[in-house]
């Protein structure tokens, strides 16, 4: 009798410590389960300020959704859902041609670091190698700070792209769209050296094969974007505003800027 008593206790003791070190077990992961609710919370805080301070910040729509899937900070819009017209849209700039006329453009890239950061665009140092040569415009302040442009683009021109024959490549037909002065290219040198690429893509002439829709009160600009593959992803989506040669600019809605084959080679960098 004595004996079973004594196994019993055993047994009620055991028992006693096991919910023990279940409950301490249950209470390091509700507690491990609180800080990380409280980590999200504060990254969705952090996310949420970062939104708010930084224009375009907000994720995009479609496939491009994640962290590691981003487009240029500048940008306030981007639609990848209609797989026929992918789109981001942009900060719209109104500057000046050497005539005194409005000019609409946009700014994707900028040559200084710093420059880069504030305004939200790719920094881009390579686009500094284009300053002293027949690649880039040097611009100046118009009316209003506004930039002056030495040249400008012409869209009103019908764009033409007709298959060959037997092959479809080489197009027997095309012509560009949108067609660059002899002084227009979209890299532009301003006073203080930065180079920023700035094409623009609205005048009295038109606007460029590629915009999709323009927000003049907003001064927004919607724009057809392109997928491609990068290291394999093929969830890559680029902009092509500008062409030094006639026949990519027609293939790809650009602007036929013919400065640009003057930009430095690889080999003389």
């Amino acid at each position: 009798m004595k004996k079973s008593i004594k196994i019993f206790a055993i047994a009620i003791i055991g028992a006693l410590v096991i919910m023990f070190f279940s409950n301490v077990v249950k209470a390091q992961d509700d507690m491990s389960s609180d800080k990380m609710k409280m980590k999200d919370d504060k990254m969705s805080m952090g996310t949420k300020k970062m939104a708010m301070v930084i224009p375009g910040a907000l994720k995009p729509s479609g496939r491009y959704n994640n962290d590691k899937q981003v487009f240029i900070k500048s940008v306030l819009d981007i639609d990848v859902s209609d797989k026929t017209a992918k789109s981001a849209t942009f900060p719209l700039l109104q500057g000046w041609t050497a005539k005194g006329e409005k000019t609409y453009y946009i700014i994707t890239e900028s040559s200084n670091y710093d420059d880069a950061k504030k305004l939200g665009v790719n920094y881009s140092p390579i686009m500094k190698f284009a300053i002293g040569t027949q690649a880039a415009q040097n611009v100046a302040r118009g009316n209003g700070g506004k930039i002056k442009f030495k040249g400008t683009v012409d869209f009103s021109p019908v764009r033409v792209l007709i298959q060959g024959s037997p092959k479809p490549f080489p197009p027997s037909t095309f012509k560009p769209g949108a067609i660059g002065d002899a002084d227009y290219s979209p890299l532009i040198v301003m006073p203080d050296g930065i180079v920023y690429n700035a094409p623009q893509l609205a005048n009295n002439t038109g606007v460029q094969d590629r915009v999709i829709s323009i927000d003049y009160d907003k001064m927004t600009i919607k724009i057809l974007i392109s997928d491609g593959w990068y290291k394999g992803d093929k969830f890559f989506y680029h902009l092509v505003t500008d062409a030094s040669d006639a026949l990519p600019a027609a293939i790809e809605n650009a602007i036929f800027a013919e400065r640009l084959k003057y930009l430095p080679t690889g080999g003389a960098l």
